[in-house]
């Protein structure tokens, strides 16, 4: 290594060591290492790109260090002329090359960020370029001998458009720079007419992640590995492919971190100032829309790995994607179609059936407003009500689904399906349930099909799971009652069948019923007039969003509600295939008045008025006298009384009142005088016959009363 010239501080065209203006800015590429003597001078290590802005007699150079954006001296025998592209920067004259122990202004600052943007902008693309030509070309190729064209990763069909963007923001930055001007010049507009290209960054971030899964599978073949190796080091300067895979996504990073330093030295009045807040918005955005993306990426992986744990059974948490018809046909004519198959195939139909139907289903409602993502896995302690007798189990929660499997072998790496539960359908607690105590490691968790006493391995463990399942199960809940939302306000003649809960079923929410394993409920449903079979429901007609494929209306002594069909049902066949006729009886009126009005507070809608010449009424007179009324619109409870019957005004010993009464005797409920009856009369809708008014006179002051 020759020993550093004495420095005299005189430039080559200077004249008696006067400073010239800085010409075009020649690039150099440090030969030597150099430790920097004093306190104006530069130290350099071997590979260092530097811009030259003067040269001077002695032997020194006075330039710009890329990598760190740092001024000063150095020896001119410790570099070399680099071969890559020079440009020229005439307007950096603002810019005191005499005056390096100050540093720079803040003009001169935003001229560095700019610079950094343009000079970054080429070693990135130049590093896209070695992979696109080194790497990719050679794999794409038909035959190329290294590996089968459909083993190349997705991610390789996008560098060459990643180049040709960076290309023309190259061109764009060297034309700004080379017009630089401090005042004026813009970098922000730039960007922006770009705005729609760099949408690209978020398309690679998911190819990225998925191709990581195709890369290791064919790193594992001696022949590409060999190849790759080889490759890295002759024809990628040493640089491994993960390296050059991951700039891209680097790159974005680098444009938000760049724009910010831009943004920050660029003064408020300045022309650029509006265009380079706005490019750094832009890039915030894709930036995050490549997070988000490479989210779903990984969840999607991660449903898949489960899938495939799990050999013998279908689970349903990935999209299922119809094999070709051929092979289908071929399947079933030779009868080699396996029961996983059928499964698949049946859900394929079932969904190709909901969508040519324009009514939307209780599940397609779910898949329309959820987006299925993993939570928590992990082995869990089953065990007997009483928290004894402990089994494992491998539980896999999603957000909306929960798999219960056990072991297939030896190991829990691949899964025997036990039992796959929507979220909606399940409940959970860690307290006091239906007389079982729940020890600090343990808590409940209730399915249609039964219920589980589980046991964590740590009290840590135990809230961990139960508060993700809580949370899950929630979300579900609050799905489902917007689900209800959508409903029309029912308004049908029910008959109920009396059945008894298989399970344990813990309500999450205020339309949920509970009840005990045992307990009787009434489910409510609908018997047809032509043919006289009866189904579970409350609609007669198709309804959007109806739920009762899933779920069933019923009523207990204390209340009314949804709850999962299974929890009468179980695995047999649904209730409206075993119930014969004579088991049914009419629905009591007090629940189904009930019903209504839930239906009516739980979607805000009012039930359509009834036609004027259907606004007719019923009233008991007594002494076994009746009278058929008719019903203005917009009249009070008080207005039809003195309309009909003989009220003396102004007798104040006499008291007049209708109370609302069924037949069934299940409702009986005084009317407020100020009430519309004609708003009564609406919701008893197609059960009216079954409903009537009572006028009763009451004495004042006396404590009998009196009926005409």
């Amino acid at each position: 290594m020759s020993a550093a010239p004495m420095r005299s501080r005189v430039g080559t065209n200077a004249g008696n060591g006067e400073q010239r203006p800085p010409g075009p800015l020649k690039r150099y590429v440090a030969i030597w290492d150099y430790d920097g003597t004093y306190h104006d001078e530069m130290s350099i290590n071997r590979g260092d790109i530097l811009l030259v802005a003067e040269t001077f007699e002695d032997g020194w150079m006075r330039g710009l260090r890329l990598s760190d954006l740092e001024i000063g001296f150095f020896p001119g025998n410790h570099v070399k002329e680099d071969e890559s592209p020079i440009f020229r920067l005439p307007k950096l004259t603002d810019v005191n090359w005499g005056e390096i122990s100050i540093g720079f202004s803040n003009s001169s600052f935003r001229s560095r960020a700019a610079l950094e943007i343009y000079t970054s902008e080429e070693v990135y693309l130049k590093y896209i370029k070695i992979l696109d030509e080194k790497i990719v070309k050679p794999l794409v190729q038909k035959d190329n001998g290294i590996i089968k064209p459909d083993e190349c990763p997705p991610v390789f069909s996008t560098t060459k458009s990643l180049i040709g963007l960076s290309e023309s923001l190259v061109v764009d930055f060297k034309s700004r720079m080379e017009g630089w001007d401090e005042n004026q010049t813009k970098i922000g507009d730039v960007f922006m007419s770009m705005g729609q290209h760099f949408k690209l960054f978020v398309n690679y971030a998911v190819q990225h992640k998925l191709g990581d899964q195709i890369l290791n599978k064919i790193r594992t073949q001696e022949k590409f590995r060999t190849w790759l190796e080889k490759t890295v080091v002759t024809e990628c300067e040493g640089i491994a492919l993960d390296a050059l895979l991951i700039r891209p996504i680097e790159r974005v990073v680098k444009y938000r971190q760049l724009l910010e330093s831009l943004v920050k030295y660029t003064p408020e009045d300045h022309p650029d100032c509006v265009p380079v807040k706005d490019a750094l918005e832009m890039m915030l955005l894709i930036a995050e829309q490549c997070n988000e993306n490479v989210r779903k990426a990984e969840n999607e992986l991660k449903l898949l790995s489960i899938s495939r744990r799990f050999p013998e059974d279908y689970v349903g948490i990935v999209k299922y994607v119809k094999p070709p018809p051929d092979i289908m046909k071929k399947k079933f004519r030779t009868g080699t179609i396996s029961r996983k198959d059928k499964k698949l195939v049946a859900e394929q139909m079932a969904a190709q059936e909901r969508a040519s139907t324009n009514t939307m289903t209780c599940r397609s409602f779910f898949e329309s407003e959820h987006k299925r993502l993993f939570v928590k896995e992990g082995i869990l302690q089953k065990t007997k009500s009483d928290f004894t007798d402990p089994s494992e189990r491998y539980f896999i929660l999603c957000s909306d689904v929960l798999l219960i499997a056990e072991k297939l072998g030896k190991s829990w790496k691949k899964l025997k399906l036990k039992e796959r539960v929507c979220l909606v359908h399940t409940w959970v607690t860690d307290a006091f349930v239906f007389e079982t105590r729940v020890p600090e490691k343990g808590f409940v968790l209730g399915t249609p099909q039964k219920t589980y006493c589980l046991l964590a391995s740590s009290e840590e463990e135990k809230q961990s799971w139960f508060s993700e399942l809580h949370r899950c199960v929630l979300a579900q809940k609050q799905l489902f009652k917007k689900l209800l939302t959508h409903l029309n306000i029912p308004d049908e003649v029910y008959y109920s069948y009396e059945t008894k809960a298989k399970v344990d079923y813990l309500g999450g929410m205020q339309d949920e019923l509970s009840f005990k394993t045992g307990d009787d409920i009434q489910v409510l449903g609908i018997k047809s007039e032509e043919t006289g079979k009866w189904k579970p429901g409350l609609y007669s007609q198709q309804e959007s969003f109806d739920p009762s494929s899933e779920w069933h209306f019923g009523a207990t002594k204390n209340s009314i509600g949804w709850f999962p069909m299974q929890c009468v049902t179980g695995d047999k066949q649904p209730l409206e295939f075993a119930v014969s006729p004579t088991e049914l009886t009419e629905t009591k009126m007090i629940t189904v008045l009930s019903l209504k009005q839930r239906m009516i507070e739980l979607t805000r809608r009012q039930i359509p008025p009834q036609l004027e010449n259907r606004r007719t009424a019923k009233v008991i007179l007594g002494q076994g006298n009746s009278k058929i009324l008719i019903i203005p619109p917009a009249c009070s409870i008080e207005q039809v009384i003195r309309m009909y019957f003989r009220v003396i005004p102004g007798d104040a010993q006499l008291a007049w009142s209708l109370i609302e009464e069924s037949q069934d005797g299940s409702v009986s409920r005084l009317l407020d005088v100020n009430e519309n009856p004609g708003l009564v009369l609406d919701l008893w809708g197609k059960c009216r016959e079954k409903m009537y008014f009572h006028l009763r006179r009451t004495v004042i002051n006396t404590t009998t009363d009196s009926e005409t």
